[in-house]
């Protein structure tokens, strides 16, 4: 049974939600290194799941 747009949109919200925490529980020197040596910004990431989220 297919699940409907409601569940699926909940669940997704309930994913980014995880990813937020995870992202928030990195220390800031890891976000530095990421972000200097790799190009991955976790701050700009983090915030545009706060965007999506709301």
């Amino acid at each position: 049974m297919p699940i409907d747009e409601t569940t699926r949109l909940r669940q997704q919200r309930t994913v980014l939600q995880q990813v937020l925490k995870s992202f928030d529980a990195l220390p800031h020197v890891l976000r530095r290194v990421l972000r200097e040596e790799n190009g991955v910004d976790i701050d700009a990431i983090a915030g545009d799941v706060r965007r999506v989220l709301g």
